[in-house]
């Protein structure tokens, strides 16, 4: 994930200039994004609403919170903030059943058999009924606590689940299938207030899937780590860039599909399966 240079990220570059003390900081805000002749456009000033914890007496960010609260307060303001002006994207969040996993795991289920319950997501993005972005949420920081990497497991079983899902939907050309390796199904991997942002694709054969770690980021508890804040708002901004193109490509690849002869289209099959989860290392006395 390159970095992302427009007038917003070039706004946060110089409220991360001006924050040295309090006194800047707020001159600062007070000045308008937008010139105030302007008039008003949402897609260019959005709604205004600045956290206070900060300069409250008791700064909720230094307690020990719980998931939930983290997600409320911290998480889906982020994701919300930076998506209002992405009017397809349907953001689902609480604990929500994924549709890519529900799939997967009924691929082998015969009719006379109970169907089985996908996986739940804390946050998804979904255009219709496909998904493009999950975000799982956890308390535990530990670095010695195999929890982290269950949770890493988590979201990145999702993802696959997610990507191979938006790939077997999709009708091809010779023309459209170098794009393959350009969809992209991102995730946000959130423990405490620290959290990483992923991305999975495959390559244009379809031999090989890859997972990568785009960023790190971390959300600031004390006025002298604001700038951490402003600089994981950057984060999500570029976060988001990646996601437009994505669906974008997708939009592409159906348009360019609904054009062409349908001998001349072929779908993706027999996708790898989903990697196994990792086994918890027992340390043998």
């Amino acid at each position: 994930m390159g970095s992302c240079v427009n007038d917003v990220t070039e706004y946060i570059d110089q409220l991360i200039d001006n924050s040295d003390t309090r006194d800047k900081f707020r001159r600062r805000l007070q000045l308008p994004f937008i010139p105030p002749e302007e008039p008003y456009s949402f897609f260019k000033h959005y709604e205004t609403n600045w956290v206070v914890f900060f300069e409250a007496p008791r700064n909720l960010l230094l307690n020990k919170n719980s998931e939930g609260w983290l997600n409320c307060h911290i998480l889906t303001p982020l994701i919300d903030d930076c998506f209002l002006t992405c009017e397809e994207v349907q953001v689902h969040r609480g604990e929500e059943m994924s549709f890519a996993s529900i799939e997967r795991k009924n691929l082998s289920r015969e009719e006379s058999e109970r169907k089985q319950y996908g996986h739940k997501i804390d946050i998804l993005f979904r255009i219709d009924d496909t998904e493009y972005f999950g975000s799982e949420t956890y308390v535990d920081e530990d670095s010695q606590n195999s929890k982290p990497i269950s949770y890493k497991q988590k979201l990145l079983r999702e993802m696959k689940d997610q990507l191979d899902r938006l790939l077997k939907r999709l009708h091809f050309t010779r023309e459209t299938a170098r794009d393959i390796k350009n969809i992209i199904i991102h995730g946000i991997n959130q423990g405490g207030l620290n959290g990483k942002i992923y991305a999975m694709y495959y390559d244009v054969d379809l031999q090989y899937y890859f997972a990568y770690e785009t960023c790190r980021y971390r959300i600031g508890t004390t006025w002298g780590s604001i700038p951490d804040s402003l600089a994981t708002l950057k984060d999500i901004l570029c976060l988001k860039r990646d996601i437009t193109n994505v669906i974008d490509t997708v939009k592409r690849t159906k348009r360019i599909s609904l054009r062409t002869n349908s001998k001349d289209l072929f779908t993706i099959n027999n996708l790898p399966a989903t990697t196994s989860s990792p086994q918890k290392y027992t340390q043998k006395g």
